[in-house]
């Protein structure tokens, strides 16, 4: 705001007041009143105009360097050129936008091996960024790989990431990377950890958080990476007084951000990636009951006047007034997550108010990028290029068919999965080939980037399903190995999974296990009993190899609990394995990627897989017509099922499963939109059924709005109190078309 504004906002709204009282002692109108009349009209405009800044913040995060776009059942989405044509439109409409990507913008597909990475993080200066936060996938490479790729990058951005702690070995990474501890110890603004951004007076500051998982954060040594809540509270001490809106740009666990927004309530907005969930819009964490909060200040108030309270209990009571004041102070703070590859552009729309110091959010979304929008012609040319390139170095893989495939292969983390089995297997039969001693396999489907959609498979997918981390000089990815060791060793590291809800993929291995404290009830190996005292040899990844480092260090640490075991690489890049077995069992069938009950619970449990999910239209005339829908439901327990519900939604719009955050979450999603219950009776332990749901087409068309004859989101559910705690998938997402 100028001068002049400053000075009419003081003065103007009293001589606004009495306006027309000095109309009235002037006895008459006249052709000067008038013009005193139009004058304050015209200043109470530019005057109450400028009270509200109105900007836009974009939001991306998980990009992996998916330059193009990624087939999503019938969906194409994605692909940078399309997101800077968004982004581009966005820019010409609103005068005041800002872009931010929320990390791991490079490891995760082939166009990571461009330039040396170099092409990864410059494509974000190209769609404009503003500041980026570095995300665990951007430092898979080491600290040394990742200065060497920031000095030689030509960005105008930021790459922000508070929390890190540099050794002396890499404290010339802070040159780059600005953490909060060196800020402390130059005390220089040029090491200031944040960037503040000016416009028409307003200022907005942004800082950035990274993930400080144990697993993820050995990758980055010698570098540590801290708490990020406690280096949030010292930043926002700082910065918050400097500024007038506050961003955190994170790549953190959705359950960590949630943490942020109540201990750090000084933060208005967080833009958060590294689940891949995607949010339809942003979460607003307000204090619901703002009274109750100040009479609790009050309380701690007069404890505090209490002279006969003892200083050692006056110490925290202060501190959580504190708390508590900057709650009523800063009630409000919304988050954002669009999932992954840039198949969604996150938009919220502001308004600050320069008069009250408040923020309101007037809109947000997360936009698909649908094949229908344009690409834009730079990037188009661009990515072009690069994919040339990469045509030169490797042959036609984007074009090439490596396998056909009849049934859609999602990634499935959380259970067995047609999928999961399908790897499990190829990786089995190769490194048996390769070395007969190896007894079975062990993969794990986190690893994974992506599945396979029903059709053919290009050499490019299987790639970026398992591209798992590059090496630019030995132009590499990760191989797979034999590890060695005993039966009590292996049940000791499948309790801890278990215990953790991870769930390793088996073949010609299988376990029952259960939800008590010693989840692990029967380990089968070829068949037999697992014998403690036997060596075993098994096939995995390398991402298993560093998990068994982690968890010796984490769990297995002490004396006596160490385990013991052999690592050897067996000299086969696991990507490539994959492409030959697929090759070798298309055409893909159900037959040849089905649930077997490798791993399976002791109690019921209920699974619904997409492949397993067919409708047929009975079309009698155009308004006469039934949608028969057949769900295969299968119980993976050892015990008889109890009564269930099916339900079948017929979603509005565009559900992407694996980046919904929580069952809770997909429920939400689909809230309101018109949906079919039908009883599952008793299924038999291991076995399956299958249920048939009729719906007049009538009736859907009047519920969702959707064209009867295209494409229709179908979520199918299975709902029970008591026993879906299992690791089984409970929902499947159907695209049918007739």
């Amino acid at each position: 705001m100028s001068f002049f504004s400053v000075i009419l906002s003081v003065f103007f709204p009293v001589i606004q007041r009495h306006s027309f009282v000095i109309l009235r002692l002037s006895r008459r109108i006249t052709t000067k009143s008038i013009c005193f009349l139009f004058l304050l009209s015209f200043l109470s405009q530019i005057i109450y105009a400028d009270e509200k800044f109105d900007f836009t913040l974009l939001q991306t995060g998980d990009l992996h360097s998916h330059f193009l776009p990624v087939q999503e059942g019938p969906f194409q989405l994605g692909g940078y050129a399309r997101l800077k044509t968004i982004m581009d439109r966005i820019r010409a409409q609103e005068k005041n936008v800002f872009y931010f990507d929320s990390g791991d913008f490079s490891e995760g597909s082939i166009f990571f091996q461009v330039d040396k990475a170099r092409a990864s993080l410059e494509m974000l200066d190209r769609l404009g960024a503003d500041a980026v936060v570095l995300g665990n996938h951007d430092w898979y490479r080491g600290p040394y790989f990742l200065e060497n790729l920031l000095k030689k990058s030509k960005i105008k951005f930021p790459v922000l990431s508070s929390n890190l702690f540099y050794e002396e070995l890499t404290s010339s990474l802070n040159n780059y990377i600005k953490t909060y501890d060196a800020y402390v110890e130059s005390g220089k603004t040029s090491d200031a950890p944040w960037k503040i951004i000016e416009c028409d007076g307003v200022k907005i500051g942004v800082f950035g958080l990274s993930t400080s998982e144990f697993f993820y954060e050995y990758m980055f040594f010698p570098v540590e990476v801290k708490n990020p809540i406690s280096i949030a509270k010292s930043i926002v001490a700082q910065l918050r007084p400097k500024v007038d809106v506050l961003v955190a740009l994170t790549h953190m666990p959705d359950e960590l951000d949630e943490i942020l927004e109540k201990e750090v309530p000084e933060i208005d907005v967080i833009l958060g990636g590294h689940s891949h969930h995607l949010f339809p819009k942003a979460r607003l964490f307000e204090i619901e009951d703002m009274k109750a909060l100040i009479e609790e200040i009050e309380v701690i108030d007069e404890m505090l006047k209490n002279p006969e309270l003892p200083e050692e209990e006056k110490a925290p009571l202060r501190e959580q007034l504190v708390g508590l004041k900057k709650q009523v102070q800063y009630p409000k703070t919304w988050l954002l997550k669009t999932g992954e590859y840039g198949m969604h552009l996150g938009r919220l729309d502001f308004s600050f108010d320069r008069n009250t110091r408040t923020l309101s959010l007037k809109d947000s979304k997360t936009i698909p990028v649908f094949s229908e929008i344009e690409e834009s012609p730079d990037l188009k040319e661009l990515v072009g290029g690069y994919k040339r390139a990469l045509i030169d170095k490797h042959g036609p893989i984007f074009d090439d068919v490596v396998a056909l495939t009849e049934i859609d292969l999602p990634k499935i983390t959380q259970c067995e999965s047609p999928l999961g089995n399908l790897i499990s297997d190829i990786v089995y039969e190769k490194a048996k080939a390769v070395d007969p001693a190896i007894e079975f396999a062990v993969t794990v489907s986190d690893f994974l980037s992506q599945g396979f959609n029903k059709g053919p498979i290009h050499s490019v997918e299987v790639y970026d399903a398992m591209s798992l981390i590059y090496n630019h000089e030995t132009n590499d990815n990760w191989h797979l190995y034999k590890i060695s060791m005993n039966g009590e060793d292996l049940k000791k590291i499948l309790k801890v999974l278990l215990k953790a809800k991870r769930v390793v993929n088996f073949s010609n291995a299988e376990i029952v296990y259960s939800a008590d404290q010693n989840p692990i009830e029967t380990v089968l190996i070829a068949g037999q009993l697992l014998d403690p005292k036997k060596t075993y040899a098994f096939v995995a990844e390398k991402g298993v190899v560093d998990a068994l480092g982690i968890l010796q260090r984490v769990y297995f640490d002490g004396e006596g609990d160490r385990i013991n075991y052999v690592i050897d690489d067996l000299g086969l890049t696991y990507w490539k394995v994959l492409r030959e077995g697929l090759i070798k069992k298309s055409p893909i069938t159900k037959e040849k990627a089905s649930v077997q009950g490798r791993v399976r619970s002791q109690t019921p449990d209920l699974a619904v897989y997409a492949h397993e999910i067919s409708s047929i239209l009975e079309k009698k005339t155009l308004t006469d017509a039934n949608l028969d829908i057949l769900v295969k439901i299968r119980n993976l327990g050892e015990q008889d099922s109890p009564t269930a519900q099916l339900k079948v939604h017929f979603y509005k719009g565009y559900a992407h499963l694996n980046s919904l955050e929580s069952r809770d979450d997909l429920l939400q999603i689909i809230k309101g939109n018109y949906e079919v219950s039908q009883i599952i009776d008793v299924i038999g332990a291991r076995s399956e059924k299958e249920i048939h749901v009729r719906i007049p087409i009538s009736i859907i068309a009047m519920a969702t709005g959707a064209r009867i004859y295209n494409w229709n989101t179908i979520i199918v559910t299975i709902e029970s109190e008591g026993f879906l705690e299992n690791f089984s998938n409970n929902a499947a997402r159907v695209f049918l078309k007739h």
